[in-house]
């Protein structure tokens, strides 16, 4: 499901998309902020019986009101799994402290990059490629909203490879194949037993 909108005098496009053979009854919403950004979203049953919103946008980086309207459009619907994606153009780690700190609100779970995975968003000739000095600002959250299902989130072969493949500089440009690496991850979702309610 594809969105595109005039946004100041750029064209802005967002693409989320997902496997109609698996997801049932998928829902495209979307959202502009201040004629600045426009955030996009779907919501979509998942074949475990899930509710899930998955969101994307391209914020502008430190702008608080920005990510506080991206949080609150990602908490609208009534999805029981919220998944937040975007390039937020600002890293939210505290590399000394070995955390990332959420800016939504309510219980988000990412993943931290393995050290043998590339640790930057963006390649040699946007950024520095020293976890000291590049930048991570591509970024997935995730939150369970009720207690029906838990998610586990976890690097496979497919998202690892997802990631280093697009670090790779590609045979025709000599660059990697866009201007930011790959941001991915996996999310395995289990629907809780009736006596996990009670723990």
């Amino acid at each position: 499901m594809i969105s595109k909108s005039r946004v100041v005098f750029n064209r802005e496009g967002l693409l989320i998309a997902v496997k109609s053979s698996v997801c049932a009854a998928p829902s495209w919403s979307e959202r502009d902020f201040k004629g600045k950004v426009i955030f996009g979203g779907v919501d979509f049953q998942h074949p475990c019986g899930a509710r899930i919103r998955v969101i994307t946008g391209h914020m502008r980086g430190r702008n608080q009101e920005q990510l506080d309207a991206f949080g609150a459009f990602a908490a609208e619907g009534t999805a029981q799994i919220e998944v937040i994606t975007a390039d937020f153009n600002e890293d939210f780690q505290e590399r000394s402290a070995g955390t990332v700190p959420c800016p939504f609100d309510g219980k988000h779970v990412t993943l931290r990059r393995a050290p043998d995975l590339p640790q930057v968003s963006r390649p040699g000739n946007k950024q520095a490629q020293t976890p000291g000095q590049g930048l991570k600002i591509d970024y997935i959250w995730v939150r369970e909203r009720t207690q029906d299902f838990q998610t586990e989130l976890f690097f496979d072969e497919a998202s690892r490879r997802a990631i280093i493949d697009s670090h790779k500089d590609c045979e025709a440009t000599g660059e990697w194949p866009s201007d930011h690496g790959c941001e991915a991850l996996s999310i395995r979702l289990r629907r809780k037993a009736w006596w996990q309610f009670w723990k």
